[in-house]
């Protein structure tokens, strides 16, 4: 019989019927050895495979190929300026058209008297961008019409009218008590409460991920669903001063608190005085008129 050697596949035919078939002569040795090219005969020593091993892909010709190095991505910033981290899905709270208690109402106000939708994060109101910077929270309706008339007009008129007859000193100090409330709720409704930016990575190790806004978040930022926004050291929403109150202006919620209180009692204290002076007034004017004694 003749070998012939392909690879690591052996075919052992007869010579006679390769004689008979025509196909192809005997080989002798030499020329068997001289077909074969090293590689074969290196493929040929090299051990069969076990079945249970699997076999090796053979590499297509992209692979083949050199490899060019591909540009990696570009980077995306880790917070932006002018986006903020507001809530990517709609407000779970329904929606009614003309109720000033939906959150959303004072939004949908300025909207349709054309505002512009860059002057909103979520719910709350970019008065100014730049520093310092100014913005009303949802409730800012409640701010302008209910809040500041009862606590700003309010203690001015008493200030300037009811105090007028008392001494100059009690209306000096009512008038700065009150001048102080009033600062301390602008500073609180107008403040930014500290809105987060938007941070598609952790810049630190603490951060955690936050569903509602699709942003990472420090410790002690909280979403809130009334300003559709994160706000950092978040504390509560307070419809009176129209804002959500956070770690910017937590401190003027405060003195707006503390100096409303004594604002409440130095207004009860100067009405009572006033009254004492109006009566001590009348009687001055229309003094008792004794019998006389015949």
């Amino acid at each position: 019989t003749t070998r012939r050697e392909v690879g690591v596949v052996v075919v052992v035919v007869p010579p006679d019927e390769i004689v008979r078939s025509g196909r192809m002569a005997p080989l002798s040795t030499e020329q068997k050895v001289s077909e074969l090219s090293l590689t074969d005969l290196e493929r040929a020593r090299e051990p069969k495979q076990e079945d249970d091993a699997p076999a090796s892909p053979r590499p297509t010709a992209e692979e083949e190929q050199p490899s060019q190095a591909k540009p990696p991505p570009p980077e995306r910033s880790s917070s932006s300026s002018s986006e903020y981290a507001v809530g990517e899905r709609a407000l779970a709270m329904p929606s009614s058209g003309c109720d000033p208690c939906d959150p959303r109402f004072g939004k949908k106000l300025l909207l349709s008297a054309g505002a512009s939708k860059r002057r909103f994060a979520g719910n709350m109101v970019l008065l100014r961008r730049r520093k310092p910077t100014l913005i009303m929270g949802p409730y800012w309706l409640m701010l302008v019409f209910v809040t500041f008339p009862l606590v700003v007009v309010g203690p001015a008129m008493v200030a300037v009218f009811w105090c007028a007859k008392l001494d100059p000193w009690i209306q000096a100090s009512y008038a700065a008590v009150a001048l102080v409330v009033a600062g301390a709720l602008l500073s609180t409704g107008l403040r930014d409460p500290g809105v987060l930016t938007r941070h598609p990575t952790a810049p630190a190790n603490d951060w955690n991920w936050n569903d509602q806004a699709q942003t990472f978040k420090p410790p002690g930022a909280r979403y809130c669903p009334w300003c559709d926004c994160v706000v950092t050291n978040f504390d509560h929403t307070c419809p009176w001063t129209g804002t959500a109150i956070g770690g910017n202006n937590i401190r003027s919620f405060r003195l707006f608190v503390g100096a409303l209180q004594i604002l409440a009692y130095y207004t009860v204290v100067v009405f009572v005085l006033g009254a004492f002076s109006s009566l001590a007034a009348t009687r001055d004017h229309h003094p008792r008129h004794e019998p006389s004694c015949l």
